[in-house]
């Protein structure tokens, strides 16, 4: 939990770069799409396929992210989104 206010403390959703995220499985685990708008906010591209794993219960135990836009297509997600 720490670790991730961290983060969202440190990159807040109001600066330029917006994210916008679509859900996905993986392995059966909760998984989604992450991607970030290009510098003119007119569309976003993928970015990285965000896994979470599960304490068992409904809280995250864990969340490992695969920076590698290319395996958007196995998971059945756009290369891009518009706005």
């Amino acid at each position: 939990r720490a670790a991730v206010g961290a983060f969202l403390a440190a990159y807040p959703l109001a600066r330029p770069r917006r994210w916008r995220v679509l859900p996905a499985r993986a392995n059966g685990q909760i998984a989604f799409g992450v991607y970030l708008s290009d510098t003119g906010g007119t569309r976003y591209v993928a970015h990285a396929i965000e896994l979470l794993a599960l304490d068992g219960g409904a809280r995250i135990a864990d969340v490992t992210a695969f920076h590698q836009p290319e395996a958007f297509a196995r998971f059945g997600l756009p290369d891009e989104i518009g706005p």
